[in-house]
């Protein structure tokens, strides 16, 4: 299990399970249908993976292989992107380090680090405002 959302589950697999994907590691995020159906959640999961998949060649978003629904689930297989959130990062950092006591964070940043993060961010999003989508949920946990 890699993480546990409010609306999900992400579990790490290999994609030889997951059709047209080359061997390598994914993300396979499981939504419960009974829980989308519940919470009037089935427009979202669409427009995630409506999203994600015209969003496939920019290089700041993460990609989709392949979708699928069984009984009980909806299935995102999701590139997998190694290094863990920003916000486990910005911790990590935080407890090894007695640098500058900023933004409560107990360090700084590099600025160099600053620019390339946010530069990245940037590009990702700009890519979603071109499709005519709005990201809601920009947070070092996403």
């Amino acid at each position: 299990m890699l993480g546990v959302g409010v609306t999900a589950v992400v579990k790490l697999m290999y994609s030889e399970k997951v059709p047209s994907v080359p061997r390598k590691l994914c993300a396979l995020k499981v939504y419960s249908k009974a829980f989308v159906h519940a919470e009037d959640m089935v427009q979202c999961v669409r427009i995630e993976r409506d999203m994600l998949t015209m969003l496939a060649a920019c290089p700041f978003i993460v990609r989709l292989y392949s979708s699928r629904m069984d009984h009980n689930n909806l299935v995102l297989a999701l590139e997998m992107l190694q290094g863990g959130e920003l916000a486990a990062f910005i911790d990590r950092k935080a407890k090894s380090t007695d640098t500058h006591k900023t933004l409560g964070y107990g360090f700084a940043f590099p600025a160099d680090w600053v620019r390339y993060y946010t530069a990245a961010m940037l590009c990702g999003l700009a890519s979603v405002h071109r499709t005519g989508g709005i990201y809601r949920d920009l947070k070092p946990e996403n």
